[in-house]
């Protein structure tokens, strides 16, 4: 649950939503408007723009085939996340 106003209130509009963060694979952190629509472009209508965001970047884990993969590596590391899901791997590209 975000710990921003406007995400919660459009969460609490829309129903539960899962996303990470605007950067490219290996990019640097998107903490403004300006910043999402550089990466972003067209491909999101509409930006709502409630000033600089800051936190840590977020991990992601593809469960979508047979093994759990780490395809980005964030606040929490491979080993943090092993000793939660020992069975994780790490993607290769």
């Amino acid at each position: 649950v975000p710990g921003h106003e406007i995400a919660s209130g459009v969460l609490a509009a829309v129903g539960p939503c899962v996303m990470t963060g605007a950067q490219a694979a290996g990019g640097a952190p998107v903490t403004t408007v300006d910043e999402a629509r550089a990466a972003l472009g067209d491909a999101v209508a509409i930006y709502v723009d409630s000033g600089p965001v800051s936190g840590a970047v977020s991990s992601v884990v593809d469960a979508t085939g047979p093994h759990l993969r780490l395809v980005r590596e964030g606040a929490l590391g491979l080993d943090q996340l092993r000793d939660i899901v020992p069975m994780l791997v790490r993607a290769t590209t």
